[in-house]
Formats: structure tokens, C-alpha cells, sequence
């Protein structure tokens, strides 16, 4: 019986790199583009929005609680999830009503 021979694939991101150094360009697939392909971290860094634009993110929950409430405020959502949250989720003052269609 003959032994296996094993061929190493090539590396996505070092082909990638070095097609970049050969063209100049930005390569096409980074180790960034990787790991937020597999989902252990993110591709986007705010730091320059934060800096010269004040950019403060909030926290997911807020997001999904505000979200919510605007849903449930222009009417979006199925009246039995509506009526369970509209005890609890009051629409911003700020918001206008919205028009009819």
C-alpha cells in the first residue's frame, strides 16, 4: 500500500500579498477579511469616526431596544408582539407620527 502525499494548499493570504506586491494594489484578501468571514472578529475600526466626528457607538441591546421602539412606533410589527411590547417600549418624543398611506 502506497503512503499518502500530503500537498500543503496555498495560504489565501499570502498569495494575496504577494499579487500585491507584484501589482502595487491593496490585496484582495487580508487576515482581517478572514477572520470576519469566520466570525471571531470584526473587519471595521471606528477610531477615525470616534476621533474627528465624535462618533460615539452604542451597546447592541440599545440598539435592538431603540430599533424596536421605532418599529413598534411606525407600526411594523404583528399585533400580538405590539401589544406585548407596548406596555414596556415608549416612543421617543422626538418622533413625528407617521403619515398614512
Amino acid at each position: 500500500m502506497r503512503a499518502r502525499e500530503w500537498h500543503r494548499l496555498p495560504d489565501p493570504v499570502e498569495e494575496s500579498l504577494g499579487a500585491s506586491r507584484v501589482t502595487g494594489k491593496a490585496p484582495p484578501i487580508t487576515r482581517a477579511v478572514l477572520d470576519d468571514a469566520a466570525g471571531s472578529a470584526p473587519l471595521f475600526d471606528c477610531h477615525k469616526a470616534r476621533e474627528h466626528l465624535g462618533f460615539a457607538p452604542r451597546g447592541a441591546e440599545e440598539v435592538v431596544v431603540d430599533t424596536l421602539r421605532w418599529a413598534l412606533f411606525m407600526g411594523w410589527l404583528p399585533q400580538k408582539l405590539a401589544a406585548s411590547l407596548s406596555a414596556t417600549l415608549a416612543p421617543d418624543p422626538a418622533w413625528s407620527a407617521p403619515r398614512a398611506a
